[in-house]
């Protein structure tokens, strides 16, 4: 899949709707995307017009979505929706309904681009609708009260006949072979399952007898391929997860397998094939796929590549298509087996430059399966799946061959490649505690943060872990390191709240620092071993100039801070977010004076669009990534104020540059002399002295080795005679 830096009319649109309008002309948004919690998935018969509906939210802003496929899945195309569409279903590429949390019901006639209300009578929310025709059709909810809740339409929804009755909390799912016969289930008045059946199209209802077992919770989805035979699930964290069977019409019904799980969605295809989707939310959290081509007499149990709260599945001929959050809409042709991604929004969690070339974004969360990456090798220009990766939270390359991912979680994994992506080895980190955060030095040397002031430590490239003690039970954050031995570590969160350490010995030895306030810090940035930053709850930035001994605060940003990086003593940014009940938006700000003050540069156009993760591409570009598929870039210039002096080009030259692991320094030399060829880091502090010697004229190659340097810009200066250059060259992992 390759995604095009292309956005929809509707995008275009929503940025002028919902927020005034902020120029964002220093930060060029080269990807963005609605990422929605899905609620249905369609197909027709044909199986190639098809429809799914989500909704995006937070706080007071919500946006509504119906994304539409004419060509069988290749490709999908985004509408606004007036309302939030918890159910829909279509009788032809054009014709269509939908029905709402607040008793909505509209009805489409150009498939699914515009839509038209129709009066239900009801308030109530509404759950599941069916049409057998352009005309007959049935729409039930509840949720709130008494009664069961449905409505019928002979008439294409010009108007809909209150067929509510008894004493029930909800309808839930809903299932119609032909005029007359139809059932619905769902959550009787005891908040205990119930399925009722009719077979005079609605006028009366008659309940079913369920076996004991399923009773303790509701039946979610139902679905049935003739009057006799249906399929239904259960949906509750209290049962153990049951699929049952009928084949007189639900007179009587039969469990035919327990899946374990919470939450569950069926759709059959004929007497013989049946499919089911479960999830559960409780620790661990896990979806499963499961098949039937035998009636249910065997159930076939994979894992698709996701966890969420999975609408469908339903299947279109042999493939079975399923919906989940982040807009992700997924394929499988083999029985659920293995999956083709044919919609994915993603919420990137990190970005990672390995060379100014090469790339990744990766997505995750503590499912650890819901992971997806991308990757580019044109510098940004274009972005496609990653496909051999296995995904995840965080993406940390020390070269163009070794890396590592992170798949966040409680227990978490990191996985491994020698060779640059190709393949990728599993370790675990030896402990339960929840792990959120890695830092690499060297191919061998990392360490990990966690949960309960868990460190990791790691000196065979993250095949076996040790513990350290960082001296607190609080939330360790974020760490940072800037060569093997010398990092630090922030966190908080209960206790006594915000803390520092600092060790000097590769994590043997651990020493308190004091952060000037209690707020939570989630980040930690050093420049180099003297000047760092800290940030955190409340907009708290904290800086250091003496490596941490004092640290004083310093101007902080509105909302809380997601991401910090500084590029030298002066410049850097800080990429925050508004809570999820304020709106989510998510700004980007920027510092000239180490932190004295920071100016609003970035500000997103949608609500729950947090930017998570900055990194450096080259010497003059950064990247953004974070929520709706969202990617940034920002050229940037350093200046005078920056420590970097007036260079000329040819004298010195540093390839490759970006570099990793080392690089060549080429000197041009006019005449013979004493010679001196010195690094920096931008601080002014010399960090390597590649020669001091009297040198012929002529070009000389010299090798500048990464091992010590933590990643960031740096200036190569010479001085040789009556000449004085410097360049400039930056270091990425």
């Amino acid at each position: 899949m390759v995604f095009c830096f292309t956005r929809s009319r509707f995008s275009i649109l929503l940025v002028l709707l919902l927020v005034p309008f902020i120029a964002n002309a220093q930060w060029e948004l080269m990807e963005s995307k609605a990422s929605a919690i899905m609620s249905d998935i369609q197909f027709l018969e044909d199986g190639v017009h098809g429809w799914a509906s989500g909704t995006a939210s937070a706080g007071p802003i919500a946006m509504r979505f119906i994304f539409k496929t004419t060509d069988g899945g290749d490709s999908w195309e985004e509408f606004s929706c007036p309302f939030y569409v918890r159910a829909m279903d279509f009788v032809s590429p054009d014709s269509g309904w939908g029905v709402g949390q607040s008793g909505e019901i509209y009805r489409t006639v150009d498939g699914g681009e515009n839509w038209t209300p129709q009066s239900s009578g009801t308030s109530r929310q509404l759950n599941g609708v069916t049409f057998i025709n352009h005309l007959e059709g049935w729409a039930c909810g509840g949720w709130e009260s008494d009664p069961y809740l449905v409505l019928h339409t002979g008439d294409g929804g010009e108007t809909w006949e209150n067929q509510s009755f008894g004493s029930g909390y909800s309808c839930s799912g809903i299932s119609f072979t032909d005029s007359l016969n139809g059932w619905i289930s769902g959550y009787n008045a005891t908040l205990d399952a119930h399925i009722h059946v009719t077979d005079d199209g609605g006028a009366t209802w008659t309940s079913q007898t369920l076996p004991t077992e399923v009773l303790d919770g509701g039946i979610e989805s139902i679905d049935f391929v003739n009057p006799l035979e249906g399929w239904a699930v259960t949906s509750s964290i209290y049962n153990n997860g049951y699929i049952m069977h009928t084949s007189d019409g639900g007179d009587s019904w039969a469990i035919q397998y327990t899946t374990g799980l919470h939450y569950h969605s069926v759709d059959a295809r004929d007497a013989d094939n049946a499919v089911v989707v479960g999830v559960a939310i409780l620790s661990p959290s896990i979806e499963r796929v499961f098949v039937t081509s035998d009636g249910g007499q065997s159930w076939s149990e994979n894992t698709p590549p996701i966890w969420g709260y999975t609408e469908g599945p339903v299947y279109v001929d042999d493939d079975i298509w399923i919906a989940s959050d982040e807009t992700t809409i997924l394929k499988s042709s083999d029985g659920g087996v293995s999956w083709d991604w044919s919609s994915r929004v993603p919420y990137w969690r990190t970005v990672n430059w390995v060379d100014s070339s090469v790339a990744r974004a990766g997505s995750g969360s503590s499912a650890g399966t819901d992971s997806y990456g991308i990757i580019s090798t044109d510098g940004g220009v274009s972005w496609e799946h990653d496909v051999s990766a296995p995904g995840g939270t965080q993406y940390s390359f020390f070269d163009e061959d070794t890396g590592w991912m992170l798949w966040e979680g409680a227990p978490a994994t990191i996985w491994r490649t020698a060779n640059g992506g190709d393949d990728w080895a599993e370790s675990s980190f030896g402990t339960s505690s929840w792990i959120g955060g890695i830092f690499f030095t060297s191919p061998d040397s990392g360490w990990a943060c966690g949960s309960s002031g868990t460190m990791r430590a790691t000196i065979d490239g993250g095949q076996t872990w040790t513990g350290q003690n960082i001296n607190t039970s609080n939330y360790a954050a974020d760490l940072c390191f800037v060569d093997s031995k010398e990092g630090w570590v922030v966190g908080g969160y209960g206790g006594g709240g915000a803390f520092i350490r600092h060790t000097v010995d590769g994590g043997l030895n651990w020493t308190t620092q004091t952060p000037p306030v209690t707020n939570h810090l989630q980040h930690v940035f050093f420049l180099n071993n003297l000047e760092g930053w800290a940030a955190g709850l409340g907009g708290v930035v904290h800086r250091t100039d003496d490596g941490g001994a004092t640290w004083q605060s310093v101007d902080g940003v509105p909302y809380t801070p997601k991401d910090i990086l500084m590029v030298s003593s002066t410049t850097g940014w800080i990429a925050a977010g508004r809570d999820y009940e304020e709106g989510g938006r998510g700004y980007i700000y920027k510092t000239e004076d180490g932190g004295d003050s920071w100016n609003l540069e970035w500000t997103s156009p949608w609500p729950k669009q947090w930017i998570v993760s900055l990194a450096l591409q080259d010497d003059n570009t950064i990247w953004g990534v974070g929520y709706h598929s969202t990617l940034l870039k920002r050229d940037f210039v350093l200046g005078i104020e920056d420590g970097v002096s007036d260079f000329e080009t040819g004298m010195v030259s540093v390839s490759p540059n970006p570099f990793f692991g080392s690089a060549t320094v080429t000197i041009s030399l006019e005449s013979a002399g004493f010679t001196r060829l010195d690094v920096f880091d931008l601080s002014g502090r010399i960090v390597q002295t590649l020669t001091e010697e009297q040198m012929d004229g002529g070009t000389h190659n010299f090798t500048l080795e990464a091992d010590d340097l933590v990643p960031g810009v740096y200036m190569i200066k010479l001085s040789s005679g009556e000449q004085t250059t410097t360049a400039r060259c930056v270091l990425i992992r």
